[in-house]
């Protein structure tokens, strides 16, 4: 696998000696580790190890420099065939997003702090997966920052064991206490705290000895030079040295306490492990991270923030009781054993890689109408078909939802809201979609919306139609030609640009409570033992021509009830009253239950029915998606372009010139003039 790391710098810092041990723990596992980074004292070491290290000012937070490194990053992407790109930092975060989008590089990062809460730190919503080195840090980061929990996985940071030898308290000098701080110098930092412990340590151990390991950047100078001032005012320049740079190691060999007063909780605190491990007692701020690297007075101490007093008190409890001493250590350093060794930390963090490499985010768009969306399940059935550990989600309107909220094969449903100002639900759905880090965009609504939000939601892929703005798309096929096609083979079309040769038939699933309810209503009138044959009314109030004329649809149902079949009138609220006079002339034969289901009951209704007869409309694709005998009446549309035909799928049309002539409105609409006979040879083969 080719890993990608990106940080800040690479000096000696904790997270940079952590990309330099994975790095080497890569390599040595045969895969191939790729850092970019703005340079630092650690990068001869790093490609020493066999690591590839490119210089990108990727730590500079201005607009042309965040430009500047997409570009290389995506660059670098391509020419080592990155397969996984992991960045450690706010600024790397937002090039690696960037970077790689449309590239086939999986994008993850590592929460390293308890980042602030403004638009610079919503980034961290992007990626698909967000590591935490600390239970803490994840739950500030779901808790504060929004993070989907399902994007979170907490991995604690890890050390090379062999690297920090264990010593052993009897092998310390205990004539002279020593002590340190190793970190940042920051105000954050809470150095100031480690010189007040200090200042009361002196009354006891006129000769203590303290370093402060660490720079300033430069913003915090003056903090440093707040912090020498401090400590020649109280007199202790004798016992306090400033070492700046320096290998923990080495400091970590003569102490005996190492000392965190941060102000702000840690994300994890890698310092306190290496203490651990060294076999120097830490003592650190309730906070974060170090809450759980610490046991109190088990495998170190902890103390409030703000507490000078706290931490010499700590510090001259266990440096008297040399058996407390030892026990902590012992302890400690085993607990670093068992938990937090590079190996641990590498295992798990490839695991999350090998899983992430094969995961794949797929949106479909499938806004309107009824009958497409029911002819859109054939999509997504396949996508699953094809992709079994996918996560598969669909966006539809509120109104279709609850035709397909039951089906197994769709992981999450989101709800486009038609009735709220396009612009607004434009930003509302791509800020929420874009959270969910989707690879593949599918459109199947292929309108201007559903375009713009494909564009928006930063896929690394968007698939549609070459139409209105199809120019957002990545991956497109020509719409003029497969608006010729059926519905499935358009659909089929789009899938082939994922690679996908074939596609499934709609289908939907019946609804058991929905179920109960209509089994109801037939049992109450007397339809349950009976050939049920399902007629829809009226397919449509806005394209009328459409519509089998009431004249001729009496007669159909004056031949079905005259061979003893009972009919079942269904369609909309407002084609009640043209059934009604249907089930008064021709009694108990027929059930009126127009406007009397709603989406749930309608699909359940047809279940139950042994054929459906309906023109073009969305009932007839849910008796196709349920597999019923169906006839489908054409006149003004084709019906190789609107229904997926079968075995049990028959047509019913008028050979005329002008049939299929889209045509909304018409003087004479001779071709829904069909009479009872077109019917019979059908009905006849289903009824025998």
């Amino acid at each position: 696998m080719n890993i990608l790391q990106i940080v800040p710098k690479l000096e000696l810092g904790g997270v940079e000696r952590g990309v330099l041990d994975f790095s080497e723990y890569l390599i040595k596992q045969g895969h191939k580790s790729v850092v970019i980074s703005s340079g630092g004292s650690l990068v001869k070491d790093l490609e020493k190890k066999g690591a590839f290290h490119y210089t990108l000012p990727v730590h500079k937070k201005s607009l042309f420099s965040f430009f500047y490194c997409i570009r290389e990053v995506k660059k670098i992407i391509f020419k080592e065939k990155i397969e996984i790109v992991h960045s450690r930092s706010r600024v790397p975060h937002w090039i690696g997003c960037f970077a790689s989008l449309k590239t086939p590089a999986q994008f993850l990062i590592t929460a390293h702090g308890y980042y602030s809460q403004h638009f610079f730190s919503k980034i961290v919503r992007l990626p698909k997966v967000v590591i935490a080195p600390s239970k803490s840090l994840a739950k500030y980061l779901v808790e504060e920052l929004k993070v989907l929990p399902s994007k979170i996985r907490v991995i604690p940071r890890g050390l090379k064991i062999e690297d920090f030898s264990f010593k052993e308290p009897s092998f310390r000098d205990f004539s002279l206490l020593k002590i340190g701080y190793i970190g940042r110098i920051s105000p954050v930092k809470g150095v100031e705290y480690f010189i007040g412990a200090v200042n009361e340590l002196v009354r006891d151990y006129p000769g203590l000895k303290a370093y402060i390991v660490g720079e300033a950047s430069k913003k915090h100078l003056a903090y440093k030079e707040f912090l020498q001032k401090k400590v020649k005012k109280l007199g202790l320049s004798e016992n306090i040295r400033f070492l700046g740079k320096t290998d923990p190691r080495k400091i970590l060999e003569e102490i005996h306490f190492l000392v965190l007063p941060s102000l702000i909780p840690e994300s994890f605190g890698r310092v306190i492990i290496e203490a651990q491990a060294k076999g120097v007692v830490c003592v650190a701020t309730d906070l974060g991270g170090p809450k759980e690297l610490i046991k109190d007075s088990q495998t170190g101490f902890l103390v409030p923030g703000l507490d000078s007093s706290g931490i010499a008190e700590k510090i001259k409890e266990s440096f008297k009781n040399k058996s407390l001493y030892a026990q902590i250590v012992f302890r400690a350093r085993r607990q670093v054993e068992e938990n937090y060794t590079l190996e641990k930390m590498a295992e798990k963090t490839l695991e999350v890689y090998n899983k992430l490499s094969k995961q794949i985010n797929i949106l479909v768009i499938k806004l309107s109408s009824l009958g497409d969306v029911v002819l859109g399940t054939a999509t997504f059935r396949t996508l699953k078909k094809y992709f079994p550990h996918s996560y598969l989600a669909v966006l539809c309107s509120r109104a279709y939802l609850p035709i397909i909220e039951n089906l197994d094969f769709i992981d999450e449903l989101f709800i486009y809201e038609d009735k709220i100002h396009r612009l607004k639900e434009l930003a509302k759905l791509s800020s929420v979609l874009r959270e969910r880090s989707f690879d593949v965009v599918l459109d199947l609504q292929n309108n201007y919306f559903s375009h713009l939000l494909s564009y928006l939601i930063f896929p690394k892929m968007s698939i549609g139609f070459k139409r209105k703005w199809g120019f957002l798309i990545d991956k497109k096929e020509d719409f003029k030609k497969a608006k010729e096609l059926g519905p499935l083979q358009s659909q089929k079309k789009l899938l082939n640009l994922l690679g996908i040769d074939d596609i499934e038939k709609p289908f939907l699933k019946v609804d058991k409570l929905a179920l109960s309810k209509v089994e109801e209503a037939l049992e109450e009138a007397k339809f349950t033992d009976s050939f049920l044959v399902g007629i829809n009314v009226e397919a449509s109030a806005k394209w009328k021509t459409k519509n089998l004329k009431p004249p001729f649809l009496r007669l159909l149902v004056d031949f079905l009830t005259g061979k003893g079949l009972k009919v079942v009138l269904i369609g909309r609220k407002e084609s009640f009253l043209k059934a009604e006079n249907l089930r008064k002339e021709f009694g108990q034969n027929v059930l009126n239950l127009c406007g009397k289901t709603n989406l749930k009951e309608l699909v359940s209704l047809i279940s139950k029915l042994n054929l459906f007869i309906s023109s073009d409309s969305a009932p007839l694709h849910i008796a196709v998606a349920l597999n019923k005998p169906s006839i489908g009446v054409f006149g003004p549309t084709l019906p190789q372009r609107h229904i997926v035909l079968g075995e049990r799928v028959f047509v019913v049309k008028k050979n005329l010139p002008c049939l299929g002539c889209y045509k909304k409105s018409c003087r004479h609409s001779l071709c829904m003039e069909i009479a009872p006979e077109e019917f019979s040879p059908f009905i006849e083969r289903l009824t025998l």
